[in-house]
C-alpha cells in the first residue's frame, strides 16, 4: 500500500552520509561518510558483502538484548517476510557482543544484514545532534538518549540510506512488533499499486508531553512557506490554522496528536528524500534540535509530514493481525 513504482539504479559503491553533522543539513539521498569518503555498504554488514535482492527493505533498529528480540525476528521472518519478501537490515547500537549475538541468531538468513551501528556511529548517523543541547535540558526524562537517537536516526539517515541502496519503498518496523499469524496481504504490492506515500497498521495519539511546541513550529512553517495542508486541519480544533497549537496553548483543543504508530510504517522513499517542501520542513525541525530535546522523535514529526503533504488517497492502513509489545511486556 504505498509509493508509486520507480526505476531504481544499482548503486555500487553506495555513498553514505551522516545528515546532521552541519547545523543546516540538506536531507539528501546522496550519502557520504562523515570522513567525506565514498564507501561501499558491504563494509558495514556482518558478512562483509552486500547485494540488494528485493525491491523493498525492512529497517529494524534494536537496542535490546538479543535474548529478548531474536524470537520476534524469527516470527517476523516466518509470518511477514516469507509472504512479503524484503531485504532485512538489523541495526545494532549495543556494541560488538550484541552485534555478534544478532549475527548468530539472524545473520544466516538470505537477505538479512546485521549492522554494528555503534562501530560505525559517525558514518551511519547514530549521534546526538549538537542542537539538542545537554541532557539536563531534555524534557520527559523517562525517554533515554538512545530512544531519542532512534528518532533522530529515523529522521536523518534511514530514508537517505534506503535511497542510496536503490530502494523506492521502506518498511520501518520495531524490534518488538509481533505478527501472530502469516501476513498474506500483499503489503508492498498494494503500496506501490495504489501510488501511496505512507501506510501503517494503526493510528495512535501521541502523549501531550512529547509533542509540546511541534504544532507551533509547524504553524510557523505553514505561514512562512504558504503551505495548504492536505489533512492537518481535520486533526485540529478549531479545524483551521487557529487550532494548530499544543493542548492548552490556544483556543479549542488544538492538534489531536494523531500519528501513524511508528512500530510499523511503510514509506515512499522518493517522496521522503526528493519532495522539496518535505525536505524544507524536515530541515526546519532538525535545525531546532527540538525533536530530540522535547522527544518529538520521528513519530510526531512524520505525522506532521503525513498531514501536511499526503493526500487523502495517498495513505492507508493495513488490516492484518498485529501486536506491538511495547517494552516486550505483553501489552498490545
Amino acid at each position: 500500500m504505498l509509493g508509486p513504482a520507480r526505476r531504481r539504479a544499482d548503486l555500487a559503491p553506495v555513498a553514505l552520509a551522516c545528515l546532521l553533522l552541519a547545523s543546516a543539513p540538506a536531507v539528501s539521498s546522496r550519502h557520504h561518510s562523515a570522513r567525506g569518503a565514498i564507501v561501499d555498504f558491504a563494509e558495514y554488514t556482518h558478512a562483509g558483502v552486500h547485494a540488494r535482492a528485493r525491491d523493498a527493505p525492512a529497517f529494524i533498529l534494536t537496542h535490546r538484548p538479543p535474548a529478548r528480540v531474536c524470537t520476534y525476528l524469527d516470527t517476523f521472518n516466518r509470518h511477514f517476510i516469507a509472504h512479503n519478501p524484503a531485504d532485512v537490515y538489523v541495526f545494532v547500537p549495543g556494541g560488538a557482543a550484541a552485534h555478534a549475538a544478532y549475527v548468530e541468531c539472524a545473520g544466516a538468513r538470505a537477505g538479512w544484514h546485521i549492522v554494528d551501528l555503534q562501530a560505525h556511529a559517525g558514518d551511519l548517523g547514530w549521534v546526538t545532534p549538537p542542537q539538542a543541547g545537554n541532557a539536563s535540558e531534555w524534557t520527559v526524562p523517562k525517554w533515554s538518549r538512545d530512544y531519542r537517537r532512534m528518532g533522530h536516526w529515523r529522521l536523518t539517515t534511514q530514508f537517505a540510506l534506503a535511497a542510496s541502496l536503490g530502494y523506492s519503498t521502506l518498511l520501518q518496523v520495531d524490534d518488538d512488533s509481533y505478527f501472530p499469524a502469516p501476513v498474506t496481504e500483499d503489503v508492498f504490492g498494494l503500496f506501490a499499486g495504489r501510488g501511496l506515500k505512507m501506510a501503517g497498521r494503526v493510528t495512535s495519539a501521541d502523549d501531550p508531553e512529547t509533542t509540546v511546541g511541534l504544532p507551533e513550529l509547524t504553524r510557523y512553517f505553514v505561514v512562512t512557506e504558504d503551505v495548504a495542508p492536505t489533512l492537518l486541519y481535520e486533526h485540529c480544533s478549531p479545524p483551521s490554522l487557529e487550532g494548530l497549537h499544543s493542548p492548552g496553548r490556544g483556543p479549542g483543543a488544538g492538534w489531536d496528536r494523531t500519528t501513524l504508530f511508528g512500530n510499523f510504517v511503510v514509506y515512499d522513499v522518493g517522496f521522503m528524500t526528493e519532495h522539496p517542501v518535505v525536505q524544507r520542513y524536515l530541515r526546519t525541525v532538525l535545525q531546532t534540535g527540538a525533536h530530540f530535546r522535547f522527544r518529538w522523535n520521528e513519530q510526531a514529526t512524520l505525522a506532521m509530514v503525513w498531514q501536511l503533504f499526503v493526500g487523502r488517497d495517498e495513505w492507508a492502513l493495513f488490516g492484518f493481525a498485529y501486536e506491538h509489545h511495547g517494552g516486550m511486556d505483553g501489552g498490545g
